[in-house]
């Protein structure tokens, strides 16, 4: 019963978030970019375009070409990527039941882990039916985990996991946890098997590298794009997560402690490994400037499956009592997140500003890229990326101020927290070229200062 409410509690939050999937609201930062990069993958345009331009791609390629042809159906890259996000959770909750049910775990105690990583996720984080590759790097990794612990012996499943792994990885560079995980596991468990899935691994790798050559995808030079890295942002990552999933988190600690390399106990090894691994390079990733709790995601999936394997160990009331452990936390997270104002609520005063926007002629600066892309305006400057490289000392500031000396943009969109805030120069250019037109929930608008007209004079 407490699992089947505890699932009731995820599909009611689910559809939460499919229902706003149509909603012409900006959910997250990154929609709006991911919508421009999609939309150049699909017209020949410069997915990875080069100084002097604004716009900024430290992503692989291929979540561009999935949500391009999406948007295709759609007529909306934004709600395509909506789409591909919910889809791809749907289908990462089903391989993380399947890969419990693989080990060897009862219907309901998978059912257990799913409904735990899909709701610290729901409950912790705001991936979920966003515009965002996130999930559908997920649902391609845990798709490749099911099918290389389906199929150790088997050549064929090795493969096709390395593949489906590897294409994670060119969905987002961070996906490396689960390849990591499994590879040492093999070389624990299986050495022949762990050769062949790194043999395999390599050479998809490098087929992707050449593929995505063609692109303008240069591997080196997006993981070197400039990013501010803070050890507060790694402990606010640490205190969230233990705070969501303490149990689960000991769970997978636990496993690591049992777990050794007798065939029989080798997914309780498996399961603390990854809990490790994702534990220390999920908190390493989280320190970077723009990755959230996403970073430890792969943690969520390690804990959920720690979770299922820990409980079926264990008489029935203690069985509760760790069920509770896990759940009345993420049931708390979630009641305070969805206490909060439904973003649906600013449709109406987004309608009026994308109208403001198109009635503008000429290019617009949105912060948010999402409302420039909804006016028909092209995507002019990647805000947080600019912002990032300037604060790095990789880009001058006067390569956005010079732009602002010469009323370039018709009109400006900035947060009501902005993040140019910290760029005096920008902000000394912002007020003497423009001026306050219009605010709303969304932001500021801001336009060009007309020169006064000049004054006639008769003799």
């Amino acid at each position: 019963m407490l699992i089947w409410l505890a699932a009731l509690a995820v599909a009611l939050a689910l559809a939460r978030a499919a229902g706003l999937s149509g909603a012409m609201v900006a959910l997250n930062y990154n929609e709006g970019w991911n919508a421009f990069h999609g939309q150049a993958a699909m017209t020949g345009a410069a997915l990875y375009p080069q100084p002097p331009s604004l716009m900024t791609n430290n992503y692989p390629p291929l979540s561009f070409f999935v949500v391009g042809l999406m948007g295709r159906l759609t007529g909306d890259l934004i709600v395509a990527g909506r789409i591909v996000s919910l889809l791809s959770t749907l289908i990462a909750g089903w391989a993380v039941y399947a890969i419990a049910r693989r080990m060897a775990l009862g219907a309901m105690l998978a059912v257990f882990a799913a409904v735990l990583f899909l709701g610290k996720l729901l409950a912790a984080s705001s991936y979920i039916g966003i515009d965002d590759p996130q999930m559908l790097g997920h649902a391609l990794g845990c798709l490749g985990f099911l099918c290389v612990i389906s199929g150790v012996e088997s050549t064929r499943r090795l493969a096709l996991g390395a593949l489906l792994l590897t294409c994670a990885l060119f969905v987002k560079q961070m996906f490396v946890i689960q390849p990591l995980a499994l590879l040492i596991w093999l070389a624990l468990t299986n050495p022949r098997s762990a050769v062949q899935f790194a043999g395999f691994g390599v050479v998809f790798c490098a087929i992707g590298l050449g593929i995505s050559h063609v692109t303008g995808f240069d591997p080196i030079a997006t993981l070197l794009t400039a990013r501010s890295y803070a050890l507060d942002w790694v402990l606010q990552s640490a205190r969230d997560f233990l705070l969501v999933s303490f149990a689960p988190l000991a769970a997978g600690l636990y496993m690591l402690r049992k777990g050794h390399v007798r065939k029989e106990q080798g997914f309780a090894l498996l399961c603390g490994i990854y809990m490790a691994l994702a534990l220390v390079i999920g908190l390493y990733f989280s320190g970077g400037a723009g990755v959230g709790r996403n970073g430890l995601f792969d943690a969520a999936i390690a804990g959920a499956l720690s979770a299922g394997l820990l409980a079926q160990t264990l008489r029935p009331t203690r069985a509760v009592l760790f069920a509770l452990a896990c759940l009345v936390p993420l049931g708390i997270a979630g009641a305070e997140r969805a206490a909060k104002p439904d973003p649906a609520t600013r449709e109406t005063a987004t309608r009026e500003d994308i109208a403001f926007l198109e009635s503008r002629p000429g290019p617009a600066l949105c912060e948010f890229l999402s409302y420039c892309y909804w006016a028909g305006k092209a995507g002019e400057v990647d805000a947080f990326n600019t912002v990032e490289t300037i604060e790095a000392g990789a880009r001058d500031e006067a390569d956005i101020t010079r732009l602002l000396d010469a009323k370039a943009f018709a009109t400006i969109q900035l947060e009501h927290t902005s993040r140019f805030a910290d760029l005096p120069a920008f902000q000394a250019a912002l007020q003497r070229n423009y001026r306050v037109a219009a605010q709303s929930p969304n932001g500021v608008f801001w336009v060009p200062i007309l020169a006064p007209s000049a004054t006639l004079t008769r003799d």
